[in-house]
């Protein structure tokens, strides 16, 4: 005897493949989500030992800089035409700067996690034209109290004093910068600028042992700047702006040049 066969609608079918192809699917989802999940936590397991690390050597560094601050005495009047004065400034940026560099590196390995750690000899050289703004006048500048400035993010990455020849004469940098417009943190130093030099071309030059952590930052706060950086790490990541003008990259490390 014959079994009865049973036709199940076209549309009934669609529906029973449609349904096992979901369940299918949502049963592979499942180890996807835990390996999502392993992949976040291993990355702020990372970012973490690398805040650790970069506690106690230093973090990631951005410099920039030198500039120059300039304080000067404003006069207005008031509603009732009384005479106000209050401390103003402006800044005065280089002509020219030059950046060469050299970059050794050292891992350090925490569990499983690795944190790439640095120490970056600097040397810095360029030149300031003391330009006066059309509106601001020259006795008005408070000469005794401008200061040459350089923007750093973390001090504990200083290894040695910060020295800056500005103008023929050596100044040492200290911790703290007039106004934060230009970086949040940095040295400055009182540098000897008189009425005299105004339209001059005075010249600076300065180095600096900086160690830091998983990144270095330039900002190129001049007319016209070169970096020229060579370094032992063999794998860069360029995550900047602009990516350098010429570079190389070997087993050996790299050197990498931009202009701006």
């Amino acid at each position: 005897m014959e079994m009865p066969t049973i036709r199940l609608p076209r549309s009934v079918k669609t529906f029973i493949k449609g349904s096992v192809i979901a369940i299918l699917i949502l049963l592979m989802l499942i180890p996807t989500a835990f390996i999502s999940n392993l992949i976040d936590e291993r990355a702020a397991r990372q970012r973490e030992v690398a805040a650790e690390v970069g506690s106690k050597w230093a973090s990631s560094q951005t410099l920039s800089g030198p500039f120059l601050y300039i304080p000067f005495k404003h006069v207005s009047a008031d509603a009732q035409g009384k005479l106000i004065e209050e401390l103003q400034y402006f800044w005065i940026l280089p002509e020219n700067l030059e950046v060469t560099g050299t970059i050794h590196h050292q891992v350090r390995t925490r569990s499983i996690f690795k944190v790439l750690l640095y120490q970056a000899e600097l040397h810095n050289k360029g030149n300031f034209i003391v330009h006066i703004p059309k509106d601001v006048d020259p006795q008005t500048i408070q000469w005794p109290e401008i200061r040459i400035c350089y923007g750093l993010s973390d001090f504990k990455g200083i290894e040695e004093r910060m020295i800056i020849r500005f103008n023929e004469t050596d100044n040492e940098l200290s911790p703290g910068l007039p106004k934060q417009d230009l970086a949040n943190t940095g040295l400055s130093a009182a540098v000897a600028l008189n009425i005299e030099d105004i339209g001059k071309n005075i010249s600076f030059e300065s180095g600096a042992r900086i160690k830091g952590s998983e990144k270095l930052h330039f900002i190129p706060l001049s007319g016209n700047s070169s970096f020229s950086l060579a370094s032992d790490w063999p794998s860069p990541s360029f995550d900047g702006n602009v990516l350098p003008s010429d570079r190389s990259l070997s087993d050996s490390g790299f050197t990498a040049r931009w202009i701006f």
